[in-house]
């Protein structure tokens, strides 16, 4: 603004692009690692666009980050993370460096999970999943074992809901379940 000398926020646009990143989204984790990162800015909205990402030796794509209101108290750091990689140590550990505990482990079988966690600046972290499960093996508090021909686990912030589920156990239970 010439008058007030003061920057209009909207006015504001930018991009940057980084070849061969290393991305430490938090320091409990290992970085997320991409050919490129595109780093975005326009309407107070900072955005972080990942080419073919992987954490660890598995792939990540479609995953984004995104910090909204970037410059105001309202601001946030939305983590959406997409995988086929089974709900085991590694999913675990991204959730744990969160905060988030499941007391469910996926040892082998199909995945496609989706997360999406909200960080705010002030207030608690919101958590978000979807985690569908065909032909799996599990463990429940690591020490409870069962399979499931299909599964579809949610998470929406403490709660984790079982919907619609096969859960098999040891010839003793064979049924689907609904569980919170």
């Amino acid at each position: 603004n010439t008058a007030t000398f003061e920057p209009i926020l909207n006015s504001i646009k930018g991009e940057a692009v980084i070849s061969n990143a290393n991305i430490h989204f938090n320091k409990k984790v290992d970085p997320v690692k991409t050919s490129k990162l595109t780093i975005s800015y326009k309407n107070d909205t900072l955005g972080f666009d990942l080419y073919k990402p992987t954490y660890k030796d598995f792939s990540i794509d479609g995953s984004q980050v995104n910090i909204p209101n970037l410059t105001n108290k309202k601001g946030r750091v939305d983590v959406l993370i997409k995988t086929k990689e089974i709900l085991g140590d590694d999913i675990l550990e991204i959730l744990k460096a969160y905060d988030i505990s499941l007391p469910i482990k996926q040892v082998k079988g199909e995945t496609k999970a989706e997360v999406l966690l909200k960080i705010p600046y002030i207030k608690p972290l919101e958590s978000f999943g979807n985690f569908e499960l065909k032909n799996s093996e599990l463990l429940i508090n690591n020490n409870f074992p069962f399979t499931s021909k299909y599964a579809n686990v949610e998470l929406k912030n403490s709660k984790v809901i079982i919907k619609k589920s096969h859960f098999k156990h040891e010839g003793l239970v064979d049924a689907t379940v609904d569980l919170t």
